[in-house]
């Protein structure tokens, strides 16, 4: 039987299928162009026939859960728990910071941004756990380079993915940033049971919620 992980937390389609030990035998790594989550089902069977399986050959099932957009989050949960329902099969949520790459040694410690619109960055801290990142209990809204400056003692590393370094580098262009290029599927997967385990559907927003006021009812004449 197999593990398998899904992240669709920032307009790319992450997925892998390992075997328990951590061997990969199927993986993929897609940009989705606005959220066209349509052929999502279509990309992982292929991927898992290719290599000679079926959904039927995966006993664990992981979905990253953030930070990322909102849409696709649930889209991604949504699907592995429809493809689950009803096998008996284990469904976990792992964050989808935890299965960051970079491109150098980070340290013990590193803070994931992301471009929170508004001229603000989200943060999402992490910690060295044996082999894995696992969240380190910060995450938040920075509001001015100030608070990031803040954190600079406490992280290694600032990491950031394709889609939001610039963002970054426009906040606070002093800070050293490394590219993040993708969350792999494939790190969340092997991620032993218990370590960073969440619901799947508990899904990881930095930003509160805000409530607006709902727009007045439009009539028309003779309506």
């Amino acid at each position: 039987m197999l593990n398998a992980a899904l992240d669709f937390s920032c307009g790319e389609l992450s997925f892998a299928a390992v075997y328990p030990c951590g061997n990969p035998v199927a993986s993929f790594q897609v940009d989705l162009p606005g959220r066209d989550s349509s052929s999502l089902p279509v990309l992982v069977g292929e991927a898992l026939k290719k290599a000679g399986f079926t959904y039927d050959d995966i006993d664990i099932w992981t979905v990253g859960t953030g930070p990322g957009s909102f849409t696709a989050l649930r889209v991604a949960a949504a699907f592995v728990l429809g493809v689950a329902h009803g096998k008996g099969r284990t469904v976990r949520g792992i964050p989808s910071a935890c299965g960051f790459e970079g491109e150098t040694p980070f340290g013990d410690r590193v803070l994931v941004l992301y471009d929170g619109r508004k001229h603000e960055l989200l943060g999402f801290g992490l910690k060295l756990d044996g082999c894995f990142w696992i969240p380190d209990g910060w995450q938040g809204v920075l509001e001015t380079p100030d608070k990031l400056a803040d954190l600079r003692g406490s992280y290694d590393t600032f990491t950031a993915s394709p889609h939001d370094i610039e963002a970054v580098r426009l906040f606070d262009p002093s800070l050293p940033v490394v590219l993040s290029p993708h969350v792999n599927a494939a790190v969340l997967a092997s991620i032993p049971p218990g370590v960073c385990d969440m619901p799947p559907t508990e899904l990881i927003y930095l930003r509160p919620a805000v409530f607006v006021d709902p727009k007045p009812i439009r009539t028309f004449p003779g309506a």
